[in-house]
């Protein structure tokens, strides 16, 4: 059985899209952090983040 949720937690640079967009999502949101995690440590840079505000990553997230 899958477990699913609404509920938004965690950093928002970590957050998945669909946890971004309070979709439904499942575990596997924890794997996109995790990979974003990983990507921090090899090149010391966040794939997404490059010195935006909040609104502007989000918005990016959303609409891609």
């Amino acid at each position: 059985m899958k477990s699913t949720t609404h509920e938004n937690c965690g950093t928002l640079i970590f957050m998945a899209p669909e946890a971004l967009m309070k979709k439904e999502y499942f575990k596997s949101v924890d794997i996109w952090s995790l990979g974003i995690i990983q990507y921090m440590m090899f090149t010391n840079n966040h794939p997404f983040w490059n010195d935006d505000n909040r609104d502007t990553y989000i918005k990016k997230m959303r609409y891609p």
